[in-house]
């Protein structure tokens, strides 16, 4: 069993390891699970002079699908990557492509739960720069995270007062896989992504 067949196997649905393995053998690549940051959920670094593989990094606090997907989105980037280096654009139709021919083992053999291989049918061939932007895949993955209680950004209404990593904020506007919310303490904007989990706070929320 390879070393990253055997860190990832804790992260990703057991019944997909093997394809998953099967793309990662493919390449000269490092991969990172990290702490959970607000502004993405994975990221991908291509090879340079400073650094001689490729590397993956992927919010540690994922459910199992939503990392498996997120995984598959940055293995999309690499591939794009070794075939155009950076002569297109990051989510263009060669992206997408890429991403498609990576998703749809998983569909052929039907690896993945009914309500979220029929969404992913939906949301392929012509899959967004974020996953999180289709309101209908986000609502079946967040049927998979190990919380039933759990509260994201995106459940409350706008104008709400939320408390995120022991901050106050309101959140203002919708930013495609974002939204960009205001710190109360300082009135600063920052851009806080959807599926980010907050508090509520139980008090009228209003603009000062």
């Amino acid at each position: 069993m390879s070393t990253l067949r055997e860190a990832l196997i804790r992260f990703i649905p057991e019944n997909t390891i093997e394809i998953v393995d099967s793309f990662l053998n493919q390449h000269n690549l490092k991969i990172s699970v990290v702490n959970d940051r607000v502004t993405k959920l994975g990221d991908f670094r291509p090879v340079s002079r400073i650094c001689k593989y490729h590397r993956i990094s992927i919010n540690g606090g994922l459910n199992p699908y939503i990392f498996l997907i997120t995984l598959l989105h940055e293995l999309a980037h690499l591939n794009v990557f070794n075939k155009y280096g950076h002569r297109v654009k990051p989510h263009g139709c060669e992206w997408q492509l890429e991403y498609t021919a990576l998703i749809f083992p998983f569909l052929e053999k039907h690896l993945l739960p009914d309500d979220l291989h029929n969404v992913l049918f939906k949301h392929f061939p012509y899959p967004t720069a974020s996953s999180m932007t289709d309101h209908h895949l986000v609502q079946v993955l967040r049927n998979y995270d190990k919380k039933s209680d759990i509260l994201t950004l995106n459940d409350i209404n706008i104008d709400e007062l939320f408390v995120f990593q022991g901050i106050t904020y309101i959140k203002i506007k919708k930013l495609r896989s974002f939204y960009c919310c205001k710190r109360i303490t300082d009135q600063k904007l920052f851009r806080i992504h959807a599926m980010a989990e907050i508090q509520r706070v139980q008090s009228s929320a209003t603009d000062e």
